[in-house]
């Protein structure tokens, strides 16, 4: 089975939320690794390469079918395996031995609003505070199942699509750099 490392930059506050349920409480805080760093969870980066995938084939970067082979559709199962991107072992470790009041730094509040377009104002009841953590660099594993070579090279032409990771990337969260290398068995 090959591997390889994808490296994200982070370049801006973002939020990656836990997909737990429970109200508006838990949907806003960051999902934390059992150590309480901020982490991507696997399934949203694998989404996030999907997407990235997807756009390549639909430019025509890669062969047509492409996503389907590495990501399976409702029939299908597909090639690859995502980790979760993490600070790393030895930032886990740090965590552990620390107060949890040091791993605040990790995180921040943002805060936005709803404006009424009748009015230009501020719509009642629409002030909502976020979590968010902190630029940082993380990095996951991606596994192979099948050793394809065309997945590598359609993986690398969808990561330059990806702008930013986690909620509200479309609304100024989470702009980051992906980054591809292959790991030695």
């Amino acid at each position: 089975m090959k591997s390889e490392r994808l490296s994200i930059e982070i370049l801006e506050y973002w939020h990656a939320g836990t997909g737990a349920s429970g109200g508006p409480r838990r949907s806003s805080v960051v999902a934390r690794s059992p150590g309480g760093l901020p982490y991507l969870p696997g399934r949203s980066l694998r989404g996030l390469v999907r997407e990235g995938v997807l756009q390549a084939e639909e430019a025509g970067l890669v062969e047509e079918g492409t996503t389907v082979r590495l990501f399976g559709d409702e029939t299908t199962e597909g090639v690859l395996r995502f980790t979760s991107a993490t600070l790393g072992p030895d930032w886990e470790l740090w965590a552990e031995e620390v107060k949890a009041a040091d791993l605040e730094d990790f995180f921040d509040q943002v805060s936005g609003t709803r404006i009424d377009s009748a009015t230009g104002q501020m719509a009642q009841k629409s002030l909502r505070t976020q979590e968010v953590a902190i630029p940082l660099s993380l990095s996951a594993t991606v596994y192979l199942l099948d050793d394809e070579v065309f997945a590598t090279e359609a993986i690398g032409a969808g990561l330059p699509l990806i702008r930013a990771l986690g909620s509200h990337r479309r609304r100024g969260l989470g702009r980051a750099v992906f980054h591809l290398e292959e790991l030695r068995a």
